[in-house]
C-alpha cells in the first residue's frame, strides 16, 4: 500500500494494482481467506481491492454516502457508470489499450440498465475473470460456461450493455479501508 490517511474512524489508502498473470494470481487473496468472497463483489474483485469489501462505482473513498442501493440502481446507465468510474480515478481506454504487457490492472464494465452493473478483470494470459455478484463465485467462464478470452463476445447474462474498458491509475487507486481490515498484511 502506498499511503494511508486516517480521519477518525475512516482510512483512505492508495494501492498500486498490477495486471495479474492469470486467474490463479488474480484470485489468490480469496484462496487464503475463504470468507473473503462473502464480503466482496464484482467491482472490488475486478479492481483488485478485496479489502474494500462491497464496492460501488463512484464511492470508493466514501461508501457510507450510498444511502439506497435501489435508488442507485435506478440511475444505472452507461453514461452514469462511466462517469462514476472516472470519479473513482479509473481511466477510460480503447480496446487497443487492453494489452497483456500493461503495467496496471485493466477492467471491463457492463450494465443491465436501471438494474445492476458487472465488472471483469483482465490477465496477462489474455483471459478475463469475474466475481459473480456480491458473495458470488470467482470464475474465468461466462454464462455459457465458455472461457472468457474475448470479453466482447462472452455471454454476460443480463449485463448486455458494454460501458467500456478502464485502466487503474499507475500511482494506485484510492479507496476506503474498513476498520476491520486495517491491520491485515494486504
Amino acid at each position: 500500500m502506498s499511503g494511508k490517511k486516517t480521519n477518525g474512524a475512516q482510512a483512505i489508502i492508495q494501492k498500486k494494482i498490477a495486471l495479474a498473470r492469470d486467474f490463479n494470481e488474480a484470485s489468490q487473496p480469496y484462496q487464503f481467506d475463504l470468507k473473503l468472497r462473502s464480503r466482496t463483489n464484482c467491482y472490488s474483485y475486478a479492481l483488485g481491492i478485496p479489502e474494500h469489501h462491497h464496492a460501488v462505482p463512484g464511492y470508493l473513498t466514501a461508501p457510507h454516502l450510498v444511502k439506497s442501493t435501489e435508488k442507485y440502481a435506478k440511475k444505472i446507465t452507461s453514461k452514469f457508470i462511466f462517469d462514476q468510474l472516472v470519479k473513482d480515478g479509473l481511466m477510460p481506454i480503447t480496446e487497443a489499450g487492453v494489452k497483456k504487457d500493461s503495467p496496471v490492472n485493466i477492467i471491463a464494465a457492463f450494465i443491465a440498465p436501471h438494474e445492476d452493473f458487472h465488472f471483469y478483470r483482465y490477465h496477462q494470459d489474455g483471459t478475463w475473470s469475474h466475481q459473480k455478484g456480491y458473495q458470488g463465485t470467482l470464475s474465468i467462464f461466462d454464462n455459457n460456461h465458455d472461457r472468457i478470452d474475448d470479453i466482447l463476445c462472452a455471454d454476460h447474462e443480463k449485463f448486455k450493455e458494454f460501458v467500456g474498458f478502464f485502466a487503474l491509475p499507475e500511482e494506485g487507486i484510492k479507496f476506503y479501508l474498513p476498520k476491520s481490515e486495517r491491520y491485515k498484511p494486504w
